[in-house]
């Protein structure tokens, strides 16, 4: 809703200097009224068209997403075993000298 745009651009530093506020203020920068004057200056055409637009955006950098990760699960299969895996405490190497391998002189 218009009243929650804008309790959220007065909750939100971020919001108030994409506007263009110099400073961070927690008043309503202004009314909610004027978003509807807004709305209706630029006519309902334009707006769809808008958000049209935001819709294709959104929706190809999903597909962007998908892609790569589709991408980095192919490299992480490709991925050949290396190293030992300690799975317990009990089989930890034995080298390892107390506390935290610092060697006393």
């Amino acid at each position: 809703s218009d009243r929650e745009t804008v309790e959220q651009i007065r909750e939100n530093p971020y919001l108030q200097y994409f506007l263009g506020l110099k400073t961070y203020t927690n008043k309503a920068p202004f009314d909610p009224s004027l978003l509807v004057h807004f709305r209706e200056r630029i006519g309902v055409e334009l707006v769809n068209s808008i958000n049209k637009q935001v819709v294709k955006e959104i929706l190809s950098k999903e597909d962007i997403e998908s892609e790569l990760e589709s991408k980095k699960k192919e490299e992480v299969n490709e991925i050949k075993n290396k190293g030992k895996l300690v799975l317990d405490a009990t089989v930890a190497p034995s080298d390892i000298s107390y506390p935290g391998g610092l060697r006393q002189p």
